[in-house]
Order: C-alpha cells, then sequence, then structure tokens
C-alpha cells in the first residue's frame, strides 16, 4: 500500500476532521489482515455491534472512528453519510468493498440481504431492566393465551413478561416476524 495517498487532513461524517499522516497509516495498516476472500480484516479494538475501533487526532484531541469509516475517507477521500460494505463483513476495511452512500441506501441494503437483526439478536427483545429474556416460545404462547380470550395482565404474569411487553407483541411492534 502506497502511504502518500493516505495523508492529509481529512474529515469524518460527522464533519469533524482529522489529521492522517505516515504514522497514522502504519498504526491502521498493522492492525489489517487480508484475507481469502478479499476482505481486509480489522484485528484492532472493536465497538460492542463488532465493526473496527480505531483512534484519530483531532483538532480537539484523540477521538475514535470505526476502521471502515476511516479507510474510506482516507482511501476514497469521501465524507459522505455513511460508508456502506459491499461484502457485509463489519471487520472489512477493504476500499474495493466499501461505497458511500445515505443511511436509508445502508438501511435498505440490511433489508435487501436480511441482515436486520430478529428475534434474540434485536437489542428491543431483551427486556435488559428486568434480566428477563422474550425468545420465540414465550412470543408464541402470549399469541396463544391472547387467542383464548386471557386477560394481557394476566399474559405478562404467566409468561413472566411486563404488560408493555405483552402488548407491544400482540401490536407487532416486537416479534413481527414470528
Amino acid at each position: 500500500m502506497d502511504l502518500q495517498y493516505l495523508t492529509g487532513i481529512l474529515k469524518l461524517g460527522s464533519g469533524k476532521t482529522f489529521v492522517s499522516d505516515q504514522n497514522t497509516m502504519h498504526r491502521f495498516i498493522t492492525k489489517i489482515e487480508a484475507q481469502p476472500s478479499g476482505c481486509w480484516n480489522w484485528t484492532g479494538a472493536t465497538t460492542r455491534g463488532g465493526y473496527g475501533h480505531f483512534r484519530v487526532m483531532t483538532p480537539s484531541g484523540w477521538s475514535m472512528c470505526r476502521s471502515h469509516v476511516y479507510i474510506a475517507r482516507v482511501v476514497l477521500r469521501d465524507a459522505g453519510e455513511t460508508i456502506r460494505h459491499t461484502c457485509d463483513n463489519v471487520l472489512c476495511c477493504n476500499p474495493a468493498h466499501l461505497l458511500a452512500g445515505s443511511h436509508q441506501q445502508n438501511a435498505d441494503d440490511c433489508t435487501q440481504r436480511n441482515r436486520q437483526a430478529k428475534g434474540n439478536d434485536k437489542t428491543t427483545s431483551k427486556l435488559k431492566e428486568s434480566g428477563r429474556l422474550l425468545d420465540e416460545g414465550k412470543v408464541l404462547l402470549i399469541r396463544k393465551l391472547k387467542s383464548e380470550g386471557v386477560k394481557q395482565v394476566n399474559i405478562a404474569k404467566q409468561v413472566d413478561v411486563s404488560p408493555q411487553t405483552v402488548s407491544r407483541v400482540l401490536l407487532g411492534k416486537v416479534w413481527s416476524h414470528v
């Protein structure tokens, strides 16, 4: 990789500027591992969502950005709203697999490729305040009990979830795919 193209003052999607110099690029490159698929997987720190996380210097000090966003801004020189993965690999930093676009285009990609979170993978399915977890079996039981005429408050007690959760399931606001 030729570092001369990867230096300068660049913008993150937030509009915040950052400095990309040879030292920063060297730090970045040491955290990439090429894969047979063509992906350049990030081996450094990651977010809870699995995306690579990279520290860059901004005028106001150090800041974190996603690794694929950093490389897209540096190599593609694109400060678009969102950087999308064409390979669906959140760790990939290969500029050939990255494409600038809008948040809506990114969401459409997710839907078209059936990559949206469902069921237990969806954050809203987890009842964190009580430590209880709603699962497919409970969803089916909620619907069955309601069809038998059981009141929602009683369903909530039987399934060990809040009445609000029962309501959200029955209205199709959560777990609508089941």
